[in-house]
């Protein structure tokens, strides 16, 4: 089941660390829970946080700020349930859906464009890399486009 989430919830730090390669801080995570900011969950049947992400609105646009489900939930379909409750939101609101990702996450450009997100354009080295950056790529959505 999917349902804002109100204020910060350690488990959100602790699933953000398993989950990515350079994750948020701590202090990010706080700092989501202000104004122009929105965060969902996904929780299993026994109230476990299992994935979660945050949006940012700014007039008719969202920004998917940030997605992550539990190492032990991927691949159940929970991103695709999350990425579908955002279109939602965002069709509701009629707003443009943008979201970057790492040119290398190739799981998750697949989920993406399967979700009916086009590419809008690449950031060169906006990602830090051990060693360097990588490119981000830059995509959008909106309903009935």
């Amino acid at each position: 089941m999917i349902k804002p989430i109100t204020c910060y919830q350690p488990e959100l730090f602790i699933i953000e660390q398993l989950s990515h390669v350079h994750p948020w801080t701590e202090s990010m995570l706080r700092d989501s829970f202000t104004e122009n900011y929105e965060v969902y969950g996904w929780f299993d049947g026994e109230e476990c946080l299992r994935g979660f992400y945050i949006l940012q609105r700014v007039h008719d646009e969202i920004t998917l700020m940030d997605i992550a489900v539990h190492p032990d939930a991927q691949g159940q379909g929970i991103g695709g349930r999350l990425i579908q409750h955002l279109q939602t939101l965002a069709s509701n609101r009629q707003a443009i859906l943008w979201l970057e990702v790492r040119a290398s996450n190739q799981t998750a450009l697949g989920l993406y464009a399967r979700s009916g997100f086009t590419i809008a354009g690449r950031r060169k080295n906006y990602y830090p890399l051990n060693g360097g950056s990588e490119d981000a790529i830059l995509m959008n959505w909106q309903s009935g486009a």
